[in-house]
């Protein structure tokens, strides 16, 4: 376990990355890490996730799973233990929104919170990262 860091900021607490969850994926190029169990990740719920280096938030939006970048771009809110509303986070800090299906920003689109894809294959969350 370990604290992770962004820019010497505090940006994640406690977090394990276990190398046995990396594998390659049969149907892309990209690798694709098992990041936690779908049961882990019921529907109206968040977790935040480390995944090849880099902090990830994966949201159940009524059944349906979104991930994106766990840190606000703003000032490096956690995105996870934002409220979601149609399709749509809200960082707890500042209020700075994000569409869940783009990463976007709902006021200025040029700003992202960086968007990852993820699939269940079993129970397992897979993320595939570039």
């Amino acid at each position: 376990m370990h604290n992770v860091t962004l820019g010497g900021r505090l940006v994640g607490r406690d977090h394990a990355i276990d190398p046995a969850f990396f594998w390659s994926c049969s149907e892309c190029s990209m690798p694709a890490v098992r990041v936690a169990s779908l049961s882990e990740i019921p529907p109206g719920t968040a977790r935040e996730v480390v995944a090849g280096g880099r902090i990830v938030a994966i949201f159940n939006v009524a059944g349906t799973l979104r991930a994106v970048d766990g840190i606000c771009p703003h000032a490096g809110g956690p995105l996870a233990e934002g409220q979601v509303t149609d399709g749509i986070v809200t960082c707890p800090w500042h209020g700075w929104q994000y569409d869940l299906a783009t990463g976007k920003n709902c006021v200025n689109p040029a700003i992202s919170a960086g968007c990852h894809a993820v699939r269940v294959e079993g129970d397992d969350v897979l993320l595939d990262l570039p």
